[in-house]
Parts: structure tokens; sequence; C-alpha cells
């Protein structure tokens, strides 16, 4: 007899915050990007994928924005219950980003204002 396991281990509760947000992109529903400083000088891009999003326009302008992403992750069902928060400074701060899908297009997310 054989008996076969699936990992089914405790679901672990994560969260990244990114401070020091540059700019902020929408690529398409639940599909963001943020640049922030990288340790070496410049910039890094962070990808944040497949979250609902809530944005608050609650930093002052003279302040850093920032960003954080809250999850839930399982070998048994993967990354869940995402959700991002973006504190900026105003609604103007998003800006839309490219999405390519392959074979099905590619193209860019425009803001609507």
């Amino acid at each position: 007899m054989v008996l076969l396991t699936a990992g089914c281990g405790p679901t672990m509760h994560h969260s990244n915050k990114y401070v020091g947000v540059k700019k902020l992109l929408v690529h398409e529903g639940g599909v963001y990007s943020v640049f922030v400083p990288s340790e070496k000088g410049g910039y890094v891009q962070k990808g944040l994928v497949r979250c609902e999003a809530t944005f608050f326009d609650d930093v002052p302008q003279e302040e850093d924005m920032w960003a954080e992403e809250v999850y839930d992750l399982s070998d048994m069902n993967g990354l869940h219950n995402a959700h991002c928060y973006f504190h900026i400074h105003s609604l103007k701060e998003i800006n839309g980003g490219g999405w390519n899908h392959g074979k099905s297009g590619s193209g860019q997310t425009n803001v609507i204002e």
C-alpha cells in the first residue's frame, strides 16, 4: 500500500512595506508596480500582483509615499487574501502601466481622470 500526502502546511500571513515610493503604476486590475529607492542608488521596481487595492490620499506633499501588501500563503492554496494599501499624495500620482498577455495581446493602461 502506498500512501500519498499533499503538502497542506499552515497558512502564513505575510506583509511587505515599501517606503519612499516615487512612482505608482497600474498595469491592469490587481497588478501594480511601485518604484522605490535602491540600496545601490537609483530606483528599483517592485511588483505587487493579484491584490485588491485601496488607495489613501493621506500623505502630505513633503513626505514620502508608501505602500503595503498583505497576504496569506499556504502550500495548499498558494497566495490568497491579498490586499494592497497605497498611501499617496493624491490620486494624480496613479500612472498607467504596460501589460503583456503574449499571443492574447499587449497594451497600456490609461488612467481616467
